[in-house]
């Protein structure tokens, strides 16, 4: 898993644009970066769920896409995507 730094932590507290800009969730549509950072920062429950909320729709999205690739029978090409994308991250870190 990947730290973050202070000035990367700090930045979230200006930073208002959402949490990931290609993201249909109901946190990135109508929520910023700054808003969840003040939220965690003062502990407040709902910074927490909204995080959820983001992390649960990307893992919908993952599932989906295994599906629809196993269906059309394309899941091997997905999955070596996949790999090549993961590998490509870890060499970087």
């Amino acid at each position: 898993m990947e730290s973050l730094s202070l000035p990367e932590i700090i930045s979230y507290a200006n930073d208002f644009s959402p949490i990931c800009a290609d993201c249909t969730c109901s946190t990135c549509k109508h929520h910023t970066k700054a808003y969840v950072h003040h939220l965690c920062q003062t502990k407040e429950l709902l910074g927490l769920v909204l995080l959820m909320i983001h992390n649960m729709h990307h893992y919908m999205e993952f599932f989906e896409a295994i599906r629809s690739n196993l269906r059309n029978a394309t899941f091997l090409a997905f999955k070596e995507n996949i790999v090549s994308k993961y590998l490509s991250h870890i060499r970087r870190s």
